[in-house]
């Protein structure tokens, strides 16, 4: 699996309520294939348009898109929650057990633990 990296300049994103969804999602379950979030967000649109909103939120620097390496055929991109993903999709109100905001002493902890837990050694940790 390798991981792209965070863009240094960003790309400015008017998130929407679904985003925040997605974040919420990703925060909950780490990581998720790109057709997976076609099927669950993107229920009247094509994979085209999901994918063309995942890479601006990627550009956004609120997700990271990884790639399997195969050595025959392909398979779906997976992403996962940055730094800004994760501030963002814990910020607003839910139904979780997880901190308000990354940047308290417990969000911090949540942060770390979610960092190690899906970092690889083929690719950057997650900012």
């Amino acid at each position: 699996m390798v991981w792209e990296d965070v863009p240094a300049r960003r790309r400015r994103v008017a998130l929407q309520s679904r985003d925040l969804d997605l974040f919420r999602h990703l925060a909950r379950f780490g990581v998720e294939v790109s057709t997976r979030i076609a099927y669950e967000f993107f229920p009247a649109r094509d994979l085209t348009a999901c994918q063309r909103r995942l890479k601006a939120l990627t550009e956004g620097g609120y997700l990271v898109r990884g790639r399997p390496q195969l050595s025959r055929g392909s398979v779906p991109c997976i992403y996962r929650l940055t730094r800004a993903g994760f501030g963002r999709g814990s910020s607003t109100k839910t139904k979780t057990a997880r901190p308000s905001s990354p940047s308290s002493a417990s969000g911090r902890a949540v942060w770390a633990a979610e960092r190690s837990r899906w970092s690889t050694t083929s690719g950057p940790a997650a900012r």
